[in-house]
């Protein structure tokens, strides 16, 4: 039997994944939703080259007009996948957190495909494309990126992040870590204001429909 919440001291992490392995259930959602973001991934390393192609529009942002552009994907990454680890080690003790963070990941990242296609964007005046130390050499063929747009996809997964926590040290952490990167998105012009906001709004609603998908677990 899953518990209802996982988000508890009272119950040794063992305890908690042999309670969640148990149920079949919670096997197939998290071996299906695994199984997808592993196809959505190989999906992404088709797309984002394919949407690099397409002419966008260019949007007057007047935050930006104001912002003179700056290279700092130094400090982006180290803030990003820094963050990142501290969740996944908050989550790995914590399966129907984990799970229902990585449903509104796949929901959200998802949805996001829909709105690049439907929505195509021109990258902003003065952009600067993002250094990944990652992506950059293991995805899209060495290709840059810089009309993955509409909406923010590093702000989603951080305010994802930040909901899927629940102590209040480890948000007063991702709380300041998710508002650095959005500033500094903004500050090399990898982004529109209007990204960052619509992902606000976006991660929450896809982190209510993950909830309310798992409510029977």
């Amino acid at each position: 039997m899953i518990l209802k919440s996982d988000h508890t001291e009272e119950l040794a992490p063992a305890l908690l994944w042999k309670a969640a392995l148990g149920s079949r259930r919670y096997g197939y959602w998290l071996g299906g939703t695994i199984a997808y973001l592993v196809l959505l991934m190989g999906f992404l390393n088709w797309f984002f080259p394919f949407i690099e192609t397409r002419p966008g529009i260019l949007i007057t942002d007047p935050l930006l007009a104001r912002l003179p552009a700056r290279d700092v994907s130094v400090w982006i990454f180290p803030v990003l996948y820094g963050t990142l680890a501290v969740t996944l080690a908050y989550l790995s003790t914590r399966p129907r957190v984990l799970l229902q963070a990585l449903v509104a990941f796949a929901l959200v990242h998802s949805f996001r495909i829909c709105t690049l296609y439907w929505l195509p964007l021109d990258a902003p005046a003065g952009c600067i494309p993002l250094a990944d130390p990652l992506v950059r050499h293991l995805a899209y063929d060495g290709k840059i990126i810089t009309r993955d747009l509409f909406f923010s996809g590093h702000t989603a997964t951080l305010c994802i992040a930040w909901l899927a926590v629940r102590p209040r040290s480890l948000k007063w952490i991702l709380g300041p870590a998710l508002l650095v990167v959005m500033g500094l998105l903004l500050v090399q012009h990898a982004h529109y204001l209007i990204d960052i906001v619509a992902a606000l709004i976006i991660s929450p609603a896809g982190w209510l429909l993950a909830r309310r998908l798992l409510r029977t677990l």
